[in-house]
């Protein structure tokens, strides 16, 4: 992992190269910063919180675990998430915008 690399050695990088490498996300401007992060936050707050929640954990806790146990953990959260009211309305709309084609 190149992060350990970079830990273990105490290299320093530059912000293209830490994109480059996908250390980083993005690189922006300094001076667009914050309407960068603005954006992106008003985006990730558009979404799911509990289908965002489940994602977190499923990484988080997944990373954590042997392959059996991360695919057991993430079908939990995939069950616990199916039956949602949540989950029904944007199923029934993306089947809606199947029959439009």
């Amino acid at each position: 992992m190149k992060a350990k690399e970079i830990l273990f050695f105490g290299e320093w990088i530059d912000s293209k190269e830490a994109e480059r490498i996908g250390l980083v996300n993005k690189v922006v401007p300094g001076a667009e910063l914050m309407d960068y992060a603005r954006t992106w936050a008003k985006k990730l707050a558009s979404l799911s919180a509990p289908a965002i929640g489940a994602i977190k954990s499923s990484v988080n806790l997944g990373a954590e675990m042997d392959i059996d146990k991360g695919l057991e953990f993430q079908l939990l959260e995939f069950t616990r998430l199916f039956g949602t009211k949540e989950q029904k309305h944007h199923m029934r709309a993306f089947l809606e915008r199947g029959k439009g084609k």
